[in-house]
């Protein structure tokens, strides 16, 4: 969404990224099959939505969630602060060698569930399944330590 400073209306944005591939592919070749846009809003991506890996929206409240993870150890099952960002890590990682990306995303690779009331279906996000979370942010930090990287 884009603001309009004359109304303080939001606007739609549709995010195009075919538009971005004849910039980027001077060294290496760029298309469907190895691009993938990052974003919090499905309608964003409606031009190539299998190129769409959906994130968490960063509210306020995640932005609290954050700064009280940061002053405070965490315990038990309670998810450490940007736990998102481990996750998408993990996700590119296992992204690194497929072919055709659009497909994997596609095909489950990021795992979708499915359930709804009244027999409507009813699709939930990667990040909304706990169990799914837990897997991605465990393959990034996989990804991240055997790069070297320390997390904090």
């Amino acid at each position: 969404m884009v603001t309009d400073p004359r109304t303080d209306k939001k606007s739609s944005t549709v995010k195009n990224i075919e538009k971005i591939w004849p910039e980027v592919s001077m060294l290496e070749h760029h298309s469907v099959y190895s691009t993938v846009l990052l974003d919090d809003s499905p309608k964003k991506a409606i031009l190539q939505p299998y190129n769409h890996l959906v994130v968490e929206d960063y509210t306020e409240d995640l932005h609290t969630h954050d700064l009280h993870a940061h002053s405070e150890p965490h315990a038990g099952d309670s998810l450490p602060p940007d736990d998102i960002l481990l996750a998408v890590v993990g996700i590119l990682d296992s992204m690194k060698d497929k072919a055709n990306v659009a497909h994997w995303i596609r095909c489950g690779g990021v795992i979708m569930q499915q359930g709804g009331l009244d027999g409507e279906p009813q699709q939930r996000s990667w990040f909304q399944v706990p169990e799914v979370r837990k897997h991605w942010i465990a393959r990034g930090t996989q990804a991240l330590d055997t790069l070297g990287v320390v997390i904090d």
